[in-house]
C-alpha cells in the first residue's frame, strides 16, 4: 500500500516541520518538496524504488510526487522538513520533469535548519532559505534525468491535473485523455498502489485547498465552495467533514 498525503501536500503557511529520532515511514507521496537532513546516524530511503543511504552531516531532498519510504532506524535522529512548490516555483517547474540521479548531499544542516524555524519569519526570506537548500543540492547533483513513465510518475502526473484542474468538474477520463492512458488502467493503478480512488483523491485535495482558504482568507464559505470545485454547498459541507472531522465554520473558528 502507497499513502497519498493530502494534508501535508498543503501545509499552514506552506511550510512543515519535525525533528525525529528513528523516523519510519511507509510508502508514500505527496505534491510538495521533502528535506530530510540527519544529525547523528544513518537513515535509509527509498526513493522510486532506489534505495539511499543518509548519514549524519547529509539530507536528501524528495522532489513531489516521488514515491518514497524511510526504513526505521532507531539510533538516528533528523530534522523533516515539507514545503510547498509555489515557495521555490522556479524549481519546481524542473521537478515536474525531472529528478536527480543522486538525492542526497552533505550540507551545514545545523546553520539552515535555524534559519528556517525561525519564528514568524518573513516568506519572502523563508523562499530565499529554500533557495539556498536548493542550490548546495543542485551543486551536488551529477545530473537530472527526465521522469519515467512508470507507475510513480503516472500517478503523479494524475495529481498534477488534479492540482491544475481541482476547480473543473473533472474525472478520471479526462486525466486519461490529458495524458494519453487508457482510464481503467488509471483507475486500477490508483486501487493497487493507494487502495484509493480518482474521486477520493480529487475530494481530498479540494478540501486540502479549502482548509488553507478558510485560514488564510475571509472570503464565505460558499465562495471557497465554489472556487474548490463544489457546485453545491450542501456537498462541500459534508465532504468537509468527512475528511476534516468538522465543518468548514468550525475549522475556521478553531484555526
Amino acid at each position: 500500500m502507497i499513502l497519498y498525503e493530502s494534508e501535508r501536500a498543503d501545509p499552514s503557511g506552506g511550510i512543515y516541520h519535525q525533528r525525529n529520532e528513528g523516523l519510519y515511514f511507509i510508502p508514500h507521496l505527496h505534491d510538495s518538496f521533502e528535506f530530510i537532513y540527519v544529525y547523528e546516524g544513518e537513515l535509509h530511503v527509498s526513493v522510486d524504488e532506489i534505495p539511499h543511504t543518509v548519514d549524519s552531516g547529509h539530507a536528501i531532498l524528495i522532489f513531489p510526487n516521488q514515491i518514497h519510504s524511510i526504513t526505521k532506524a532507531t539510533s538516528s535522529k533528523t530534522y523533516l522538513c515539507i514545503f510547498q512548490n509555489s515557495l521555490v516555483g522556479e524549481f519546481a517547474q524542473i521537478a515536474k520533469k525531472s529528478f536527480s540521479e543522486s538525492p542526497v548531499f552533505s550540507i551545514d544542516g545545523t546553520t539552515i535548519i535555524d534559519k528556517l524555524t525561525t519564528p514568524s519569519i518573513p516568506r519572502y526570506l523563508l523562499k530565499s532559505y529554500l533557495y539556498e537548500i536548493i542550490s548546495i543540492f543542485d551543486a551536488s547533483c551529477p545530473k537530472y534525468l527526465p521522469r519515467q513513465k512508470r507507475s510513480s510518475e503516472l500517478i503523479g502526473k494524475m495529481i498534477v491535473f488534479i492540482e491544475e484542474n481541482y476547480a473543473k468538474d473533472i474525472s478520471i477520463s479526462d486525466v486519461a485523455s490529458d495524458i494519453g492512458y487508457d482510464y481503467h488502467y488509471l483507475s486500477n493503478l490508483l486501487s493497487k498502489h493507494l487502495k484509493t480512488t480518482f474521486r477520493t483523491i480529487l475530494n481530498e485535495y479540494r478540501i486540502s485547498h479549502a482548509k488553507y482558504l478558510l485560514t488564510s482568507s475571509g472570503s464565505p464559505i460558499s465562495v471557497i465552495s465554489r472556487e474548490c470545485g463544489y457546485d453545491s454547498l450542501c456537498s462541500f459541507n459534508r465532504n468537509f467533514k468527512m475528511i476534516v472531522g468538522c465543518t468548514p465554520s468550525e475549522y475556521r473558528c478553531r484555526h
